[in-house]
């Protein structure tokens, strides 16, 4: 299991709450840094973005972010690594 919120926070990422359960914050998928419009849903494991509309769980958040495959993301977070790679970069 991967907490999510850190995951996202670990790539230097704000967030902030955002109604009851979520956390919202700005997308790093794409170049509007004015609007947060980054949601995260930990009590489901998923996140998305109302703007440019890339979503997923914390495999598809590690690929795209850090441009690794899948298999390679799933691979950092099942050894721990997820949060140590970007450092490393």
């Amino acid at each position: 299991e991967t907490d999510l919120v850190a995951l996202v926070r670990s790539r230097g990422i704000e967030l902030r709450k955002h109604g009851s359960k979520d956390l919202i914050g700005r997308c790093p998928f794409h170049p509007d840094g004015e609007s947060p419009n980054f949601i995260v849903s930990p009590d489901k494991g998923l996140w998305h973005c109302m703007a440019c509309g890339k979503a997923g769980n914390a495999i598809q958040f590690v690929a795209q972010h850090d441009g690794v495959s899948f298999r390679h993301a799933f691979e950092l977070l099942a050894h721990g690594q997820g949060a140590a790679f970007t450092a490393c970069r």
